[in-house]
């Protein structure tokens, strides 16, 4: 269990580095919640992001729910 973990820790560490081009607000989440610093581009792929006895912070949600009202809303602004 340990090392599923851990393993789930690395991975999100390593997502957030690989999507900060693309998505910068979502990695700064991520990180928030792993308690990390930003890491360089050329660290993704590593698997000793998160140190051993590492705190992390609570969870929190990376994107609201858009609701059906508010994708309608804008399909019609769209057809205009």
């Amino acid at each position: 269990m340990k090392t599923i973990l851990n393993l789930s820790l690395q991975i999100c560490a390593n997502l957030a580095i690989i999507c900060e081009p693309f998505l910068p607000f979502t990695a700064e989440k991520i990180n928030r919640m792993l308690n990390l610093s930003p890491q360089k581009w050329a660290e993704a792929g590593r698997v000793d992001l998160v140190p051993t006895g590492h705190q992390i912070n609570k969870a929190e949600h990376l994107f609201s729910k858009i609701e059906d009202e508010q994708i309608t809303a804008q399909m019609e602004k769209l057809k205009q």
